[in-house]
């Protein structure tokens, strides 16, 4: 990111290492790489998450803690309550953004609506356990919540999240959180932590009027992706070839070992291998818009975005998660 933010001219920047604190003006600073390579299937994770920080941030005598997308995990809230001690206001993400079930169709549509209450139950309930650690003075559930619109709104009936006002209506029921205030902020209200008030009226999430916005606008959006070209068949295939071949390297170079085979579904419903799984646990095909995956190959869009956006199509068997093949595929382009 440094490197990234160099090129396109920004200046006077400062670095800051993991668990460090600089001061800044009057805030103190003090940031977190990864806490855990993941939260939930860290024994079958070599790489995990590979991007996302977390920060601490320190004035007037106050503390407030913002996770971002690193989930902290119990031992991690340990740490952070022995080093900061009391904590005002923490943040931390109550959804798990991805494509899981609503994208996985080795699952019936009854499957994906059971999965998707399991994996709310799992998120709020680990968030929970994360909150009795720390004992924040306030909670804002933080990051996660988003609508999917297009060709592809229907998968919102099994995305993997919920809205905040339902996280905390949850949360409210477990009696050792009963000294934490819990809070919610739409865009731009704001929270004023000195005198422990909203400045404006909250209002709750309305989800007819949600389901009706989807349905109505949402529904009808066109993505970028759609008013390109179909790509060369041929030209595709042989891209994809050299963009494999920088996979391997990839894999080889961060000590990614495939577990999975993974194939592209091309045209007319052919199959296109990605990469063969050394200690094989199952097959993963996936099926994206060649419109997109050329966008992909060429750099233009990013894997992970079209995956936690919902735009491929997932049928594995059996129906075992490998967080590291999903980390590979981000490496599949020029």
């Amino acid at each position: 990111m440094n490197k990234k933010l160099i090129e396109k001219g920004y200046k006077n920047l400062i670095k800051v290492k993991d668990k460090q604190t600089i001061n800044f003006k009057d805030i103190k600073i003090s940031l977190f790489a990864p806490f855990v390579k993941h939260v939930f299937f860290g024994n079958n994770t070599k790489v995990g998450n590979l991007i996302d920080s977390a920060i601490v941030l320190e004035s007037d005598n106050q503390v407030v803690f913002n996770a971002n997308d690193n989930n902290p995990d119990n031992l991690s809230c340990e740490l952070l309550k022995e080093r900061f001690e009391k904590i005002d206001l923490a943040m931390i993400n109550y959804n798990n953004a991805g494509p899981y079930p609503s994208c996985f169709n080795n699952l019936t549509d009854e499957e994906k609506l059971i999965e998707h209450q399991s994996n709310l139950t799992r998120n709020i309930n680990y968030l929970a356990s994360n909150l009795e650690i720390l004992q924040p003075k306030f909670f804002l559930p933080f990051a996660g919540a988003y609508g999917i619109g297009g060709k592809l709104h229907y998968k919102n009936n099994y995305l993997g999240t919920t809205t905040w006002d339902d996280c905390i209506e949850r949360l409210q029921l477990k009696k050792s959180l009963k000294r934490i205030d819990f809070i919610a902020l739409r865009e731009k209200d704001i929270f004023d932590i000195t005198n422990k008030k909203l400045l404006q009226e909250y209002i709750p999430i309305n989800n007819m009027e949600v389901n009706s916005y989807i349905k109505d606008k949402l529904s009808k959006l066109i993505y970028p992706y759609e008013e390109d070209d179909y790509p060369n068949i041929k030209t595709l295939k042989n891209d994809l070839e050299i963009s494999k071949s920088k996979l391997e390297k990839r894999m080889e170079k961060i000590k990614i070992v495939p577990d999975m085979d993974v194939n592209l579904e091309l045209n007319n419903e052919e199959l296109w291998n990605v990469v063969k799984a050394k200690n094989k646990k199952g097959v993963l095909n996936c099926k994206i818009d060649l419109r997109l995956l050329r966008r992909i190959i060429d750099r233009k869009s990013h894997w992970n975005n079209a995956e936690i956006g919902c735009h491929i199509e997932f049928y594995r068997s059996p129906n075992y998660y490998s967080p590291d093949i999903h980390t590979m595929m981000q490496f599949l382009h020029l």
